[in-house]
């Protein structure tokens, strides 16, 4: 400074070494400000990675762990900012500094004392003590960045392992379901096959006893469905002219009935359910005309629904000249079956849904071909046609409704007949036969 003030000729060298000062200076900031912003950036990606395993890992990572890991982050942000507050302050400094420097070479060709250059260095010096620590700063952050993409390398790896096994896991519970599916099938398989050797079993009894065919409610159900003996139904058979209708009934014997009316079904579409407790009416709601190529189906117009909530004494025609009384049920609902449950219906149920819903009945049903059936069963279980049922509770009977059909079917018989025993003259009250043992005890 001495010397500057000396020999106002080196001035101009002075300037010339703060403008290099300042540029190296600014250049410096522009790093740091570069620097910065990868910071920044590797920082948001760094948020972004450790919010995406967090979100993957949120089940399986350690609550102390993720709560440290996110301090950790709030603390460089927070350091970061105070960072980048000081290169701020740097930057307006340096643009002061600039504005004084403008102001020196103004005033470079006049002489200043040593209190003005020293003036004038002092900003610059400043700067440069605090760029200093900035850059430990920078290279502390850069190494802490480093351990923290490690630490997230790391709950990536933990995170796929993780993966694999629940995969694993995954796989082996498909497998068992695959199996259970299996058995169940067999087992519905099987059922179906006890059911059919059963209904086979008891037409055979039936036919080597004698008694003529057997009604839906002497069929047998397999062990598995019937219930304990509590809960068994008792069904009647009281065999009627077929001519008579139960619908014509004198008034004094329907006047007995505690039904609302009188159903009466013919053909063989009733059949039992559950544990013979309930049945089933069956009807088409199509009916095919098998005079046309292709065959052509009508609405049925059925009044099946119309009978849900009501109670009705149940006349079946079994065979003809066999009118039987199944006792008083109540339909409770009608719906149409799903072509799963029409496809896992037996045989004996298909062809008895055939024979009503051609357009003749069974007389023009008996003359179909098997081709024939076979379209008008695909037509079931494509959906294109479906079979409506009634399910029907068993409600009760009443005995002296039932006595009083008998007896008005006994004076009914023509006086010139031969002469029938009393024994054959009254009609049979059964109950129907569920378990296989009191079947062996009836046969004996």
């Amino acid at each position: 400074m001495d010397e500057l003030s000396k020999d106002p000729e080196l001035a101009p060298g002075l300037v010339k070494l703060l403008s290099e000062k300042l540029t190296e200076t600014r250049r410096a900031l522009g790093e740091s400000r570069r620097t910065n912003a990868g910071l920044q950036a590797e920082l948001n990606e760094l948020r972004e990675a450790s919010a995406e395993l967090a979100g993957r890992m949120s089940e399986e990572r350690d609550a102390g762990e993720q709560e440290d890991l996110e301090q950790e982050v709030v603390r460089l942000h927070q350091e970061l900012a105070e960072r980048t507050a000081q290169w701020e302050d740097v930057c307006q400094e340096n643009e002061s500094m600039g504005a004084e420097l403008d102001e020196l070479r103004q005033q470079r060709l006049t002489t200043r004392t040593s209190e003005d250059l020293d003036g004038d260095v002092k900003p610059l010096t400043s700067c440069l003590a605090r760029l200093c620590p900035a850059k430990d700063d920078i290279r502390r952050l850069q190494e802490e960045i480093e351990n923290l993409e490690e630490h997230h390398a790391q709950g990536i790896l933990a995170s796929d392992e993780a993966m694999v096994k629940l995969r694993a896991e995954l796989d082996k519970t498909a497998v068992k379901r695959d199996k259970y599916k299996a058995k169940l099938q067999s087992a519905k398989e099987k059922l179906i096959l006890l059911a059919e050797a059963a209904e086979a079993e008891n037409a055979a009894r039936s036919l080597a006893d004698g008694s003529g065919p057997a009604s839906p409610h002497d069929l047998q159900l397999p062990e598995e469905e019937t219930t304990s003996d509590d809960d068994q139904i008792q069904s009647y058979e009281c065999r009627l002219d077929p001519n008579i209708c139960p619908q014509r009934l004198p008034k004094d014997v329907a006047a007995l009935s505690t039904a609302a009316d009188v159903l009466f079904w013919p053909g063989r579409t009733i059949y039992p359910y559950g544990a013979g407790s309930d049945a089933r009416l069956l009807a088409s709601t199509m009916v095919c005309d098998t005079t046309t190529t292709p065959f052509c189906w009508k609405p049925s117009n059925h009044r099946l629904r119309k009978r849900v909530g009501t109670t009705r004494e149940l006349f079946y025609l079994a065979a003809p000249k066999d009118v039987r009384y199944l006792g008083a049920y109540r339909c409770v609902l009608v719906r149409a079956y799903t072509k799963d449950e029409f496809r896992q219906l037996q045989k004996q149920v298909k062809d008895d849904i055939i024979d009503h819903a051609v357009l003749g009945g069974a007389c023009v049903a008996s003359r179909l071909t098997d081709d024939d059936r076979d379209s008008i069963c695909k037509a079931y279980i494509s959906g294109d046609v479906e079979v409506e049922f009634t399910h029907l509770v068993f409600d009760k009977v009443n005995r002296q409704y039932l006595d009083a059909l008998v007896k008005y079917k006994v004076e009914f018989q023509v006086p010139d007949s031969p002469a029938v025993p009393a024994e054959k003259r009254k009609f049979s009250q059964t109950i129907p036969e569920i378990k296989s043992t009191s079947s062996k005890k009836a046969r004996a």
